[in-house]
This record gives structure tokens, sequence and C-alpha cells, in this order.
């Protein structure tokens, strides 16, 4: 996971590149062919188990990265990647997730689709010292 949490500042570069080039086409709805998107934004954990430290609910910085490839003007299928991280009493927790999924456009032309997936995720967490 650390390994990841340090490509994110490439991932963003790549978004960079790519947004520019996905604005200049000529039909906003139009989807064929691979399919890429990286971001970061706000989430919250709460940790609850038998083996690991009770911590109150803990907001931080969630990184992602997704890929994938369009099966029809209706479907799209991928690899969603997103990472976790932050320093909680002198440890650092770090929660992933990988899941793959499909979203299905009930319209073409429209913006509005379902999407359904499944996946796993992991909790890490390592004594600063």
């Amino acid at each position: 996971m650390r390994h990841l949490s340090r490509c994110a500042p490439v991932f963003a570069l790549l978004a960079l590149v790519a947004v520019p080039a996905a604005s200049a086409q000529g039909n906003p709805h139009a989807r064929e062919g691979f399919w890429i998107g990286v971001g970061s934004g706000f989430g919250s954990v709460d940790f609850v188990c038998d083996t690991c430290a009770n911590f109150d609910r803990e907001s931080g910085l969630l990184t992602f990265l997704k890929a994938g490839t369009t099966v029809s003007p209706r479907t799209l299928v991928g690899v969603e990647l997103a990472v976790w991280r932050k320093d909680i009493s002198g440890s650092t927790v770090t929660v992933g997730q990988v899941n793959v999924a499909g979203s299905f456009y009930l319209r073409p032309q429209s913006g509005f689709f379902l999407k359904i997936g499944g996946g796993f995720s992991t909790y890490s967490s390592t004594n600063g010292g």
C-alpha cells in the first residue's frame, strides 16, 4: 500500500493530461475504448474488530485510481483501487480497497447509470517507531 500512495502524484499528472483531451471530444457522452480516472477526496473510517485497536471514527484523505474498458455504448467494466491513510495515536493506519465494477447506462445518450460490483478491503496499522 505504501507504494500505491507514493504513485498518487503520477496519477494526478495523468489526470491533468487526460482531462483536456477528453473535453476536446465532440460528443461528451460517447463511450468507447479504454478509460481511466484518478482523484482524491475526503473520507472517514470507523474501526470495529476483535484484534485491532479501537478508534473513534476518523476522517482523512482518500486517493483512488480506476481504469477499464467499454464493452458497449451502455456498458463499462473496470477495476477500482482506493487508499485511505492517516497517522493516529503514533500509528500509521492504512485502509485499501480493490473492486471490480460495471456501469450500465439505461439510455446511452444520458449521463445516468447504475453501478454494480464487488471487491475486498484491507487494513493495516504500523507503529511509528
